[in-house]
């Protein structure tokens, strides 16, 4: 996954230091298009061979007819998310994909990024909350059968695996068609950090790391050198 670099960066300070950005890499999401395994133009539930698991009801579609997905935003595939009214098979029924992850950043923030549709022939009402671990990080509901990018609220990582969730929910029910079922379409699905991570220099004394993510002026650093030293930085874009 490409980088992305901080535009501009202004910094206002009492002192000679020296201020330099480092590197927040984004974290690596595995099979984030859902085009393992390849289905040939074709849909399966709950498919094989793929790093997400896939609960009943959910699984990846390509371009396949029965489904009627938009062009997937990235690849040929996407992953289905869907509910069953009472009169389906397995009745009153919401599925889910997740994935579990693991290799974050301790103390550092990110954001979940992904694309969603409805289905073309649904009521086009299905949502559906995005999960880390049992925490909600957003409650989504595409406006219709067109992709739309989406982010998610910020989290700040901890050690450890932690399980990304996609959970269909299906709030408005089946009031158009009981029978019938609501499914939405996820694809290209990121993590990416959403901090500023600097190092001050500073004249005689060592370097001070850490994630500054909201800075107000002025900005005082934890136990700097006497005498105390304090920073006014603006930054038009704090994102990598």
């Amino acid at each position: 996954m490409k980088s992305e670099t901080l535009k501009t960066i202004v910094l206002t300070a009492v002192c000679a230091c020296a201020l330099s950005p480092a590197l927040n890499h984004a974290q690596n999401v595995q099979n984030a298009s859902f085009e393992s395994p390849s289905l040939g133009g074709g849909s399966q539930y709950q498919p094989a061979g793929s790093s997400w698991t896939f609960t009943p009801f959910s699984g990846i579609a390509g371009a396949d007819p029965a489904w009627g997905a938009p062009v997937a935003p990235d690849g040929v595939q996407v992953a289905i998310l869907q509910s069953w009214g009472p009169g389906a098979p397995t009745p009153w029924t919401n599925s889910e994909i997740s994935q579990a992850i693991s290799g974050f950043t301790p103390g550092l923030r990110y954001v979940v990024k992904f694309s969603a549709s409805q289905r073309c022939c649904d009521p086009q009402s299905q949502d559906f909350n995005v999960l880390l671990d049992g925490n909600v990080l957003g409650h989504f509901q595409p406006a219709g059968s067109a992709f739309e990018d989406f982010t998610t609220a910020s989290f700040t990582a901890t050690a450890g695996t932690h399980t990304l969730r996609f959970v269909a929910l299906n709030s408005a029910g089946y009031s158009v068609n009981p029978n019938a079922d609501n499914t939405a379409f996820i694809d290209k699905v990121q993590i990416e950090g959403n901090n500023v991570l600097y190092t001050f220099q500073m004249q005689g004394a060592t370097s001070v790391t850490g994630p500054y993510t909201n800075f107000a002026a002025p900005v005082f650093l934890t136990n700097p050198p006497a005498p105390q030293m304090f920073f006014k930085i603006n930054i038009s874009q704090t994102r990598f």
